[in-house]
């Protein structure tokens, strides 16, 4: 216990230090390291729509597990439906608090022939990749997920053609 509140008082007197210092001691890639982003790992995190409208939502988990507060300045994501690459985007600005976490909800309209080559290739993989740029006193710095697999979207509406 007394460990966990000397260093809680360690990182108190960090962050009044001036950001001219901190940025000697902690480069883009130490903040980086301390977000995280994910796919929402409960109910329905992505979702595929091909009835009228058609349209994919992802909802994201961000979580930023350093002890400096960063803001996030815009987002991209890149989602695979089975090779038919969809785009997402996301413009606002959202501020973390160290330590904290926060949802994201990203949607965007899908053309009938988006539709169409998914509903072929239902079984097809679904990866979704993000890149995001954050700001802090510190440094500005972007985060980039990879690809992030073993997405089962959610399909209401969309089905595969009989043969």
């Amino acid at each position: 216990m007394y460990d966990s509140v000397v260093i809680s008082a360690f990182w108190k007197i960090m962050s009044q230090l001036p950001s001219f210092i901190l940025r000697r001691v902690f480069t883009k890639q130490d903040l980086a390291n301390k977000i995280r982003i994910d796919v929402r790992p409960r109910h329905t995190a992505v979702q595929v729509v091909g009835q009228h409208l058609p349209n994919a939502t992802v909802w994201l988990v961000i979580q930023n597990s350093g002890h400096f507060a960063v803001e996030l300045d815009r987002l991209t994501a890149e989602l695979n439906l089975a090779g038919c690459y969809v785009q997402l985007v996301h413009l606002e600005r959202i501020p973390f608090k160290g330590g904290s976490q926060q949802e994201l909800y990203l949607k965007t309209n899908l053309t009938l022939n988006q539709i169409e080559h998914y509903a072929r290739h239902l079984t097809g993989d679904v990866s979704l990749s993000v890149h995001a740029e954050f700001n802090s006193v510190i440094h500005d710095f972007a985060v980039r997920t990879g690809n992030l697999t073993g997405i089962k979207p959610e399909t209401p509406g969309v089905v595969a053609p009989s043969k």
